[in-house]
């Protein structure tokens, strides 16, 4: 007679153990991965930032007064009179 073929319900409550384990290994990693992303974001709008203060600033300074300057679209409503 043949063999009996498939696999017998051990093999498969093992098998999905073994994945149940690898996954919760895997859980962890992904979330450290995501933190990582996020901060690389944070850190390159960080450095926009600081890069147009420094506009803003080297601006100021060749300039006679020390206020920074304002853009037209929102200037105060009392200097358009």
């Amino acid at each position: 007679m043949f063999p009996p073929a498939g696999f017998t319900l051990i093999e498969l409550v093992i098998t999905v153990a073994i994945v149940g384990v690898l996954a919760l290994l895997a859980a962890p990693l992904l979330e450290v991965t995501a933190q990582r992303h996020k901060e690389t974001e944070l850190h390159l709008a960080l450095r926009q930032i600081r890069e147009a203060i420094d506009a803003i600033v080297r601006q100021c300074r060749t300039r006679k007064s020390n206020r920074p300057p304002t853009p037209r679209a929102i200037r105060p409503i009392w200097t358009a009179w």
